[in-house]
């Protein structure tokens, strides 16, 4: 190899930044030959937690091996795409922030780009590291295996190098690498495909394997490069799965490999739905046996083929096709209208929304009201039903200001845990508790919505709204880092979530909400000139409402680690 720098290693990283300490580390203490030279560069994919900060000390601990760079644009396939046009190697290799990386990994990358020179793209041994036990519902083995997720990664097919060819499990996005005159021939990743912040939407690593292979490209695999993915615990429910495995469907619809000789119907390749019913047939079957494991098999596989059904209707609708628009436009239209979740509003004019939650707090609410008064700011108080009846006072002072007030549910729980009678009596017990000032707005506490929770909400008349917007002020940032997060993120239209005070938490010392006062007198310093600063309902009259299927698993472990200032918080099973 030629040039200065060999190898680069593009790690692209969001919101993962304990992880992202660890990589590092190993990524900087790799294992190399004499006169290899390599650098990492750590692609940061718009991260609100402390990723900067950690790639900073990483520089600093390891000089001129290191580069940060930040790209707006969210979406793996945008930070891939940055790493590409930034990196100086002849080889780009491409990892995760979520893997441990073997001592050798960089020798074998090396070594086999040398060892195979007609080769334009390598795959290197993905293992899985479990670091706790797995749920007894997975499979990870055998034909009901359930490793399309990609939850549990794995890439392993054996000891010795194989040319890839057309039908073989592709290569793991964590561990491959490719010559850099590839990109040029070929292209970069698709960036329709891949995931997209907390979004779970894949395939964009299939659909450049696709295209070298359609290109005349060689690629192999290589055994010797290993690296070991940190199974993530929060992901391994059946939630998780079955959203994962509807997205990789609409994955491989939205890349259309189909048969270009399929028949289709509405745009849709018949034979998908032939493989559909006896997956549905199937699972039936094994319900009524008590093969639960098995059941749970043909349920994600039935979701592998809606989502690629799903998609493949979506594509007549984006082109010319008006079949797919007429079957889907009624589903859209109540999902997203009716049944949505408002996180935002779409709006040219200057105007965002403060929202509160978990108030009110005898100390820090009503200095929040002075500083809101001081800048001519309104803002909507999403208060707890327990916190209200215990100080009425401030609940009346709250909307003598001008404010409005939503429900915030009676003791702050996480309604994907409880009943639909607890969920219901917990809105209307809130509600009880801020009458006569309540309006008919109802915030999830946690953020926590299942799909029967967020019907409870409705059914009892309340608009349900969530956030476009959050510095994440409830784990003790400073003032100035809340600012900046906020400030980066000001758009028209948009909803911020902060708090004055916080009815449950993991640590004493977040309590204080010091910082949170400071950041928004500073914040309205700032943009209160540019910016008007409108209560939720007065920001729904300045354009249409935007809405999301806003869905979150709760983790109840997590949950009982948390505390209130007269204690133990509510308890939860699971």
């Amino acid at each position: 190899m030629k040039t200065k720098t060999d190898i680069s290693i593009v790690l692209c990283t969001y919101n993962r930044a304990p992880q992202l300490a660890t990589t590092l580390d190993a990524l900087a203490k790799l294992e190399t030959a004499a006169g290899l030279s390599y650098e990492i560069l750590v692609v940061d994919n718009n991260s609100n937690d402390e990723t900067r900060k950690v790639t900073e000390a990483a520089m600093t601990a390891h000089p001129g091996l290191i580069r940060y760079i930040f790209e707006t644009r969210q979406g793996l396939s945008w930070a891939r795409n940055r790493g590409i046009q930034e990196a100086h190697g002849e080889i780009i290799a491409f990892t995760d922030d979520d893997v441990v990386v073997d001592p050798g990994w960089l020798s074998a990358m090396a070594l086999a780009s040398v060892a195979y020179p007609d080769y334009s793209g390598f795959g290197g041994r993905v293992l899985p590291e479990w670091r706790f036990t797995p749920p007894w519902w997975f499979v990870g083995t055998g034909m009901f295996h359930m490793l399309k997720s990609g939850v549990v990664a794995g890439h392993d097919l054996g000891d010795s190098p194989i040319e890839y060819r057309e039908g073989m499990y592709f290569p793991i996005g964590g561990n491959m690498w490719f010559r850099r005159k590839v990109f040029e021939r070929c292209g970069l990743f698709r960036t329709d495909l891949g995931k997209s912040g907390k979004k779970a939407f894949f395939g964009e690593d299939s659909d450049f394997f696709g295209r070298l292979l359609r290109a005349g490209e060689k690629f192999i695999y290589i055994p010797d490069a290993v690296i070991y993915h940190i199974v993530d615990r929060d992901k391994m429910t059946r939630h998780y799965f079955t959203v994962s495995y509807f997205n990789i469907g609409r994955s491989i619809g939205r890349r259309d490999d189909f048969p270009e000789d399929a028949v289709r119907y509405l745009g849709v390749p018949r034979y998908l739905v032939r493989m559909l019913l006896p997956r549905v047939g199937w699972g039936v079957v094994a319900i009524a046996t008590g093969q639960y494991k098995k059941a749970l098999f043909y349920w994600l596989e039935t979701c592998w083929f809606l989502g690629q059904i799903y998609e493949t209707l979506r594509i007549p609708f984006i082109g010319n096709g008006r079949g797919a628009w007429i079957l889907r436009r009624p589903f859209e239209t109540v999902v997203c209208r009716v049944m949505g979740t408002i996180t935002h509003v779409e709006s040219q004019e200057p105007v965002v929304a403060l929202t509160f939650d978990d108030g009110p707090h005898p100390e820090f609410t009503p200095r929040l009201l002075d500083i809101l008064k001081r800048h001519g700011a309104r803002a909507t108080f999403f208060m707890v039903g327990e916190r209200a009846k215990k100080y009425p006072n401030l609940v009346k002072r709250v909307a003598e200001a001008g404010h409005v007030i939503g429900n915030h549910s009676w003791d702050h729980a996480s309604f994907p845990l409880l009943s639909g009678r607890e969920r219901r009596e917990q809105i209307r017990a809130c509600a009880r508790a801020l009458a006569p000032y309540g309006q008919k707005l109802f915030r999830p506490p946690y953020g926590h919505q299942s799909l029967s929770s967020r019907l409870d909400a409705l059914w009892l008349g309340n608009r349900v709204i969530a956030w476009s917007v959050s510095a994440e002020d409830w784990l003790g940032h400073d003032a100035d880092l809340i600012v900046q997060r906020l400030a980066d993120q000001m758009r028209p239209g948009n909803i911020i979530l902060l708090h004055d005070a916080l009815h449950a938490f993991s640590d004493q010392k977040f309590i204080t909400r010091e910082p949170t006062l400071q950041a928004v007198e500073m914040l309205l310093e700032r943009f209160g000139g540019r910016f008007r600063f409108v209560s939720v309902p007065e920001l729904l009259r300045f354009g249409r409402p935007q809405r999301r299927n806003w869905l979150s698993k709760p983790d109840p472990k997590r949950l009982n680690q948390f505390q209130t200032e007269q204690g133990e918080a509510r308890r939860y099973a699971g």
